[in-house]
């Protein structure tokens, strides 16, 4: 037998109720079990983040930081994590985080890489034509 996908609850419930949610389930707390926590958590804590400008080139760009130790163990002792709960908590989630300022910082990369590309080529074909103008008058 499946989950109802709608509601989560088994059909033998649905049929006893008249489709009507039991109440021990209407009354069980709303966690979130496996590994759905640490994305939920690190979702959670993005506006903990500190976030910067700064010049470069010639052209502002925005920085992102990294979520704070302390933010992290913050939201670890609200959930009611043990000690060592805590610390394991925290290591995942750092992890998890320096994973994605490290697929920013590629994708940054990535894209001035091509900004520069496109650069390239204009200036290429502004001197194409600029030769072909001189090679006409000739």
């Amino acid at each position: 037998m499946h989950k109802c996908p709608q509601c989560g609850v088994w059909p033998q419930y649905q049929r006893n109720t008249r489709g009507r949610l039991p109440d021990w389930y209407l009354r069980q707390p709303r966690w979130v079990r496996g590994d759905e926590i640490y994305l939920h958590a690190w979702v959670a804590m993005q506006t903990e983040r500190v976030r910067s400008i700064r010049s470069h080139e010639g052209k502002m760009v925005s920085e992102t930081g990294p979520i704070p130790w302390h933010s992290v163990i913050l939201f670890a002792e609200k959930m009611g994590f043990s000690r060592s709960a805590q610390f394991w908590f925290a290591q995942v989630m750092l992890a998890l985080d320096a994973a994605y300022r490290e697929h920013g910082r590629k994708e940054e990369d990535a894209q001035r890489q091509r900004a520069a590309r496109r650069e390239r080529r204009k200036a290429l074909q502004a001197k194409a034509k600029k030769g072909a103008k001189k090679t006409r008058r000739l």
